[in-house]
């Protein structure tokens, strides 16, 4: 579970959101992570979201990073918009807080 430690006192991460608009166009990724986030969040747990760098580089489909780029500026303006208290942070400042609170 996210925030558990392992056996070399590593802790645990999950994803449990995700956007990754290169794998399949037909899906609404924003509506899709949004659903995810929300559900993170009714379960009081932090939402950790997905992504891989292939939906935001343009070396083989300048669209492509044009398209996923415009979806990730909607995903980030609804997620203000619909959690204004949210904070973003990195991997690293999310163990950080997970560790605060152990």
């Amino acid at each position: 579970f996210t925030g558990e430690k392992n056996q070399y006192l590593q802790r645990y991460l999950i994803r449990n959101a995700y956007f990754e608009p290169s794998t399949n166009s037909n899906i609404d990724w924003v509506d899709k992570c949004l659903s995810q986030i929300n559900l993170a969040f009714l379960l009081r747990k932090p939402a950790i979201i997905s992504s891989h760098r292939i939906n935001f580089v343009g070396g083989i489909k300048e669209k492509n990073r044009d398209d996923n780029l415009k979806l990730l500026d909607r995903l980030l303006k609804t997620i203000l918009i619909k959690w204004p208290d949210v904070e973003f942070k990195s991997t690293d400042e999310l163990g950080d807080l997970l560790i605060e609170k152990s």
